[in-house]
């Protein structure tokens, strides 16, 4: 198993590469496809797992990117990715804020983003029962 990790590790190395490969081609007009570069190649730290920081700082600016076009659904979507890499970084005050700002985004689209709703709703259900301490009863 620890070897097709590190396979799997490998492969993504070479992702990134090839994305960060892309995006200094990529014209800067093309903002919609930069964006998804940018990501997948935020999703792609995060599964590599060892510098979350390149992770959050990626799909910081994927947002930033969405923001210059109005992109409301890819904002959402990044809002709660970031969430996601936060909770997985152990920090559960940034993981809730970007959640939160998720499912804002969210509730300006709806109806059509009901889905969409639903999924942050569960994640801030799963952050917050891991934040709220546990009772314990004695008899």
């Amino acid at each position: 198993a620890e070897q097709n990790s590190d396979s799997g590790k490998a492969l993504l190395k070479t992702a990134v590469q090839h994305l960060e490969t892309a995006l200094q081609i990529l014209p800067l007009d093309l903002v919609a496809v930069r964006a998804t570069c940018l990501a997948d190649l935020g999703h792609a730290f995060s599964l590599i797992g060892e510098n979350q920081s390149q992770s959050i700082s990626t799909l910081q600016e994927v947002i930033r990117l969405a923001e210059s076009v109005n992109d409301t659904f890819r904002i959402g979507e990044n809002q709660l990715k970031l969430a996601k890499v936060y909770r997985s970084a152990g920090n559960t005050g940034h993981a809730l804020h970007f959640a939160e700002a998720a499912l804002r985004t969210y509730a300006s689209l709806a109806p059509e983003a009901e889905d969409e709703l639903l999924e942050v709703l569960n994640f801030l259900e799963t952050v917050e029962e891991k934040e709220s301490p546990q009772e314990v009863f004695t008899a």
